[in-house]
Protein backbone atom coordinates (compact mmCIF):
# COMPACT_ATOMS: atom_id res chain seq x y z
CA UNK A 1 0.00 0.00 0.00
CA UNK A 2 1.94 3.30 -1.19
CA UNK A 3 0.83 6.37 0.59
CA UNK A 4 2.62 10.20 0.34
CA UNK A 5 4.41 11.69 3.16
CA UNK A 6 1.01 13.32 4.05
CA UNK A 7 -0.55 10.58 4.24
CA UNK A 8 -2.83 10.25 1.49
CA UNK A 9 -3.12 7.09 -0.48
CA UNK A 10 -2.07 6.63 -3.74
CA UNK A 11 -3.91 4.94 -6.05
CA UNK A 12 -2.53 2.66 -8.82
CA UNK A 13 -3.30 3.95 -12.63
CA UNK A 14 -3.06 3.59 -15.87
CA UNK A 15 -2.09 6.25 -18.23
CA UNK A 16 -2.45 5.59 -22.47
CA UNK A 17 0.33 6.67 -25.35
CA UNK A 18 -0.18 6.50 -28.94
CA UNK A 19 3.92 6.20 -29.40
CA UNK A 20 6.51 3.53 -28.21
CA UNK A 21 7.96 6.06 -25.50
CA UNK A 22 7.24 7.11 -21.96
CA UNK A 23 8.55 10.10 -22.51
CA UNK A 24 5.99 11.47 -25.60
CA UNK A 25 2.80 12.68 -24.51
CA UNK A 26 0.07 10.70 -22.86
CA UNK A 27 -3.24 10.68 -24.69
CA UNK A 28 -6.48 11.00 -22.73
CA UNK A 29 -9.47 7.95 -23.43
CA UNK A 30 -13.01 8.52 -22.98
CA UNK A 31 -12.38 12.39 -21.42
CA UNK A 32 -9.92 10.82 -18.89
CA UNK A 33 -6.32 11.31 -18.55
CA UNK A 34 -5.93 7.75 -16.46
CA UNK A 35 -7.79 5.02 -15.29
CA UNK A 36 -7.30 4.70 -11.84
CA UNK A 37 -7.57 1.55 -9.59
CA UNK A 38 -10.96 1.47 -7.11
CA UNK A 39 -8.52 -0.26 -4.49
CA UNK A 40 -4.95 -0.98 -4.56
CA UNK A 41 -3.64 -4.61 -5.96
CA UNK A 42 -2.40 -6.87 -2.78
CA UNK A 43 0.37 -7.62 -5.32
CA UNK A 44 1.77 -7.76 -8.91
CA UNK A 45 4.27 -9.64 -10.75
CA UNK A 46 7.26 -8.83 -12.97
CA UNK A 47 8.70 -11.56 -15.22
CA UNK A 48 12.22 -11.83 -16.49
CA UNK A 49 13.55 -14.25 -19.32
CA UNK A 50 16.61 -15.34 -21.60
CA UNK A 51 16.70 -16.86 -25.06
CA UNK A 52 19.11 -19.66 -25.67
CA UNK A 53 19.93 -20.43 -29.53
CA UNK A 54 18.72 -23.89 -30.59
CA UNK A 55 20.29 -26.99 -29.65
CA UNK A 56 19.17 -29.41 -32.73
CA UNK A 57 22.48 -30.09 -33.66
CA UNK A 58 24.03 -31.35 -30.22
CA UNK A 59 26.03 -34.65 -31.20
CA UNK A 60 24.57 -37.75 -30.43
CA UNK A 61 25.29 -39.48 -26.50
CA UNK A 62 25.69 -36.04 -25.70
CA UNK A 63 23.55 -35.46 -22.53
CA UNK A 64 24.81 -31.84 -21.56
CA UNK A 65 25.80 -28.80 -23.43
CA UNK A 66 26.63 -25.16 -22.29
CA UNK A 67 23.33 -22.72 -23.24
CA UNK A 68 24.37 -20.41 -25.97
CA UNK A 69 23.18 -17.26 -25.69
CA UNK A 70 20.63 -15.55 -28.00
CA UNK A 71 19.04 -12.77 -26.34
CA UNK A 72 17.10 -11.05 -23.45
CA UNK A 73 13.20 -11.56 -23.52
CA UNK A 74 10.87 -8.42 -22.94
CA UNK A 75 9.99 -8.11 -19.40
CA UNK A 76 6.53 -8.94 -18.63
CA UNK A 77 4.25 -6.97 -15.68
CA UNK A 78 0.83 -8.55 -14.54
CA UNK A 79 -1.57 -7.35 -11.94
CA UNK A 80 -5.31 -7.79 -10.87
CA UNK A 81 -8.13 -4.68 -11.18
CA UNK A 82 -10.64 -5.26 -9.09
CA UNK A 83 -14.05 -3.35 -10.40
CA UNK A 84 -16.76 -2.89 -7.88
CA UNK A 85 -19.63 -1.53 -7.89
CA UNK A 86 -21.53 -3.18 -4.73
CA UNK A 87 -21.01 -0.08 -2.70
CA UNK A 88 -18.55 -0.93 -0.30
CA UNK A 89 -15.60 0.29 -2.03
CA UNK A 90 -15.70 4.43 -2.45
CA UNK A 91 -14.67 6.04 -6.08
CA UNK A 92 -11.43 6.50 -6.84
CA UNK A 93 -11.58 10.39 -6.35
CA UNK A 94 -13.54 10.02 -2.98
CA UNK A 95 -10.83 11.22 -0.09
CA UNK A 96 -13.05 11.03 2.68
CA UNK A 97 -16.44 9.53 4.34
CA UNK A 98 -18.67 12.77 3.63
CA UNK A 99 -17.98 12.05 0.24
CA UNK A 100 -20.19 8.88 0.25
CA UNK A 101 -23.50 10.23 1.08
CA UNK A 102 -25.61 11.30 -1.48
CA UNK A 103 -29.49 10.79 -3.41
CA UNK A 104 -29.41 6.64 -3.94
CA UNK A 105 -29.72 6.41 -7.53
CA UNK A 106 -32.56 4.77 -8.81
CA UNK A 107 -30.95 2.06 -11.42
CA UNK A 108 -28.14 0.61 -9.36
CA UNK A 109 -24.89 0.55 -11.42
CA UNK A 110 -22.97 -2.58 -12.60
CA UNK A 111 -19.31 -2.92 -13.73
CA UNK A 112 -20.26 -2.74 -17.15
CA UNK A 113 -18.83 1.03 -17.52
CA UNK A 114 -15.90 0.36 -15.97
CA UNK A 115 -14.83 -2.81 -18.02
CA UNK A 116 -15.69 -0.37 -21.29
CA UNK A 117 -13.13 2.20 -20.08
CA UNK A 118 -10.49 -0.58 -19.06
CA UNK A 119 -10.96 -1.91 -22.85
CA UNK A 120 -10.68 1.74 -24.08
CA UNK A 121 -7.67 2.08 -22.37
CA UNK A 122 -5.52 -1.03 -22.73
CA UNK A 123 -7.28 -3.46 -25.56
CA UNK A 124 -9.56 -1.25 -28.34
CA UNK A 125 -7.71 -0.98 -31.99
CA UNK A 126 -7.06 2.92 -32.12
CA UNK A 127 -7.48 4.44 -35.74
CA UNK A 128 -5.12 7.31 -35.46
CA UNK A 129 -2.54 5.01 -34.34
CA UNK A 130 -3.62 1.61 -35.97
CA UNK A 131 -3.43 -0.48 -33.05
CA UNK A 132 -4.31 -0.80 -29.32
CA UNK A 133 -2.63 2.08 -27.25
CA UNK A 134 1.11 1.81 -24.96
CA UNK A 135 0.23 1.28 -21.20
CA UNK A 136 2.43 3.32 -18.17
CA UNK A 137 1.93 2.09 -14.89
CA UNK A 138 1.79 4.58 -12.44
CA UNK A 139 1.87 4.08 -8.49
CA UNK A 140 2.77 7.01 -5.81
CA UNK A 141 5.62 8.81 -5.92
CA UNK A 142 6.60 6.58 -8.57
CA UNK A 143 5.25 8.44 -11.89
CA UNK A 144 5.81 5.01 -14.03
CA UNK A 145 7.86 1.89 -13.10
CA UNK A 146 6.15 0.01 -15.78
CA UNK A 147 5.73 0.87 -19.36
CA UNK A 148 4.78 -1.93 -22.17
CA UNK A 149 2.21 -3.31 -24.21
CA UNK A 150 -0.97 -5.45 -23.35
CA UNK A 151 -0.95 -8.72 -24.20
CA UNK A 152 -3.51 -10.15 -22.56
CA UNK A 153 -6.49 -9.24 -20.60
CA UNK A 154 -9.17 -11.56 -18.95
CA UNK A 155 -11.94 -10.23 -17.00
CA UNK A 156 -13.88 -13.07 -14.35
CA UNK A 157 -17.43 -11.91 -13.15
CA UNK A 158 -17.70 -12.27 -9.58
CA UNK A 159 -20.94 -11.15 -8.23
CA UNK A 160 -24.39 -10.48 -9.71
CA UNK A 161 -27.28 -8.46 -9.31
CA UNK A 162 -30.72 -11.11 -9.33
CA UNK A 163 -31.07 -9.19 -12.85
CA UNK A 164 -27.91 -10.87 -13.68
CA UNK A 165 -25.75 -7.64 -14.20
CA UNK A 166 -22.47 -7.89 -12.75
CA UNK A 167 -21.26 -5.64 -10.01
CA UNK A 168 -17.55 -7.47 -9.49
CA UNK A 169 -15.34 -8.43 -11.52
CA UNK A 170 -11.35 -9.14 -11.74
CA UNK A 171 -9.61 -8.26 -14.18
CA UNK A 172 -6.03 -9.76 -14.65
CA UNK A 173 -4.06 -7.33 -17.32
CA UNK A 174 -0.82 -8.80 -18.94
CA UNK A 175 1.73 -6.63 -20.01
CA UNK A 176 4.66 -7.05 -22.10
CA UNK A 177 7.67 -4.12 -21.76
CA UNK A 178 7.88 -2.09 -24.94
CA UNK A 179 10.72 0.47 -26.09
CA UNK A 180 11.11 2.65 -28.69
CA UNK A 181 14.13 1.40 -31.23
CA UNK A 182 16.80 3.80 -30.37
CA UNK A 183 16.16 3.47 -26.95
CA UNK A 184 16.78 -0.55 -27.32
CA UNK A 185 19.82 0.20 -29.49
CA UNK A 186 21.29 2.94 -26.66
CA UNK A 187 20.87 -0.37 -24.32
CA UNK A 188 21.87 -2.74 -26.13
CA UNK A 189 24.80 -1.72 -27.87
CA UNK A 190 28.27 -1.55 -27.14
CA UNK A 191 29.06 1.77 -28.56
CA UNK A 192 26.17 3.32 -26.46
CA UNK A 193 26.60 6.73 -25.04
CA UNK A 194 25.36 5.42 -21.51
CA UNK A 195 28.40 2.95 -21.08
CA UNK A 196 32.18 4.15 -20.69
CA UNK A 197 34.37 4.02 -23.71
CA UNK A 198 37.80 4.33 -24.03
CA UNK A 199 39.82 5.46 -27.26
CA UNK A 200 43.02 6.26 -28.44
CA UNK A 201 43.51 9.84 -29.64
CA UNK A 202 45.22 10.02 -32.94
CA UNK A 203 46.65 12.36 -35.38
CA UNK A 204 43.89 14.71 -36.84
CA UNK A 205 41.34 14.28 -34.48
CA UNK A 206 39.70 16.36 -32.41
CA UNK A 207 37.73 16.23 -28.80
CA UNK A 208 34.78 17.69 -30.96
CA UNK A 209 34.32 15.32 -33.64
CA UNK A 210 35.69 12.25 -30.86
CA UNK A 211 32.45 13.35 -28.85
CA UNK A 212 30.43 13.73 -31.43
CA UNK A 213 30.78 9.68 -33.06
CA UNK A 214 30.09 8.47 -28.96
CA UNK A 215 27.08 10.92 -28.00
CA UNK A 216 26.20 12.09 -31.40
CA UNK A 217 26.68 15.37 -29.83
CA UNK A 218 29.51 17.71 -30.13
CA UNK A 219 29.11 19.68 -27.16
CA UNK A 220 29.86 17.21 -25.08
CA UNK A 221 34.02 17.59 -25.50
CA UNK A 222 34.42 19.35 -22.45
CA UNK A 223 32.69 16.39 -20.17
CA UNK A 224 35.44 14.52 -21.95
CA UNK A 225 38.56 17.12 -21.72
CA UNK A 226 37.24 17.13 -17.43
CA UNK A 227 37.28 13.62 -17.20
CA UNK A 228 40.49 13.23 -18.44
CA UNK A 229 42.04 16.30 -16.68
CA UNK A 230 43.16 17.79 -19.52
CA UNK A 231 44.56 21.22 -19.33
CA UNK A 232 43.43 22.30 -22.87
CA UNK A 233 41.46 20.84 -26.04
CA UNK A 234 43.66 21.44 -29.07
CA UNK A 235 47.38 19.82 -28.14
CA UNK A 236 46.45 16.38 -27.32
CA UNK A 237 48.68 14.21 -28.14
CA UNK A 238 48.30 11.25 -30.43
CA UNK A 239 48.33 8.01 -28.65
CA UNK A 240 46.68 9.56 -25.69
CA UNK A 241 44.07 7.24 -24.36
CA UNK A 242 40.60 9.15 -23.50
CA UNK A 243 37.67 8.09 -21.26
CA UNK A 244 34.43 9.00 -22.51
CA UNK A 245 32.01 8.74 -19.31
CA UNK A 246 28.66 7.93 -20.06
CA UNK A 247 25.61 10.29 -19.92
CA UNK A 248 24.23 11.46 -16.85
Amino acid sequence: MVSTSAGHLEKMKLKAYKEPDVNSKAVTVKGNDTFTFKVNPESFRRTYGIAYKDEANVPQGTTSQPKQFSHTKPESFSVDILLDESGIFPDPGQTSQTELIGPVPTVRPDVSSQVADLLAFCYEYQGDSHRPNYILICWGATAGFFFGVVKSLEIDYKLFLPDGRPIRAVARLHLESAESLAAMIRRMSPNSPDMTHEKSFKAGNSLSNMATAVYQDDSYYIDVARANNLLGFRQVKPGTTLKFPPLK
